[in-house]
């Protein structure tokens, strides 16, 4: 129920004059949890998100990684679906290895496609590659 009805939802009551937009169920954490604020990049494969965890107390920046299923098929027949799934696999494994990498927050399925929450990483943190591969 949305805040200020009597419990009927908007479209069971009338409304007179111009047509008015009405709220959109959600079917999952997208729009409910988290509230994308911008894409950074949109791709085949999937869309990388700036968007706000409203699930976390106090709300904090995230990126959202999208794999679209059959989007951006490669030569081993792996879409983007399947990448972010093994993306955030592999993210996992590593912070357990004690590499610093973004943390993974949470991985779903909504709308068909595989999302990835990560941790949001201040660019004054992220390093050159060089600095990684010390001999």
């Amino acid at each position: 129920m949305w805040p200020g009805t009597s419990g009927a939802s908007l479209d069971e009551r009338s409304v007179s004059g111009p047509a008015v937009a009405r709220p959109r169920k959600s079917s999952g954490p997208i729009g409910l949890e988290y509230l994308v604020r911008k894409a950074l990049a949109q791709r085949g494969k999937g869309g990388v998100f700036e968007a706000l965890d409203l699930a976390a107390y106090p709300a904090r920046l995230v990126v959202i990684k999208q794999g679209r299923r059959h989007g951006d098929t490669d030569w081993n027949g792996e879409d983007g679906f399947a990448r972010v799934k093994r993306e955030g696999r592999t993210l996992r494994q590593l912070r357990v290895a004690g590499i610093p990498v973004p943390e993974p927050f949470r991985q779903f399925k909504h709308w068909g496609d595989q999302f990835l929450v990560l941790e949001k990483i201040p660019a004054e943190h992220c390093h050159p590659i060089e600095s990684l591969l010390r001999y």
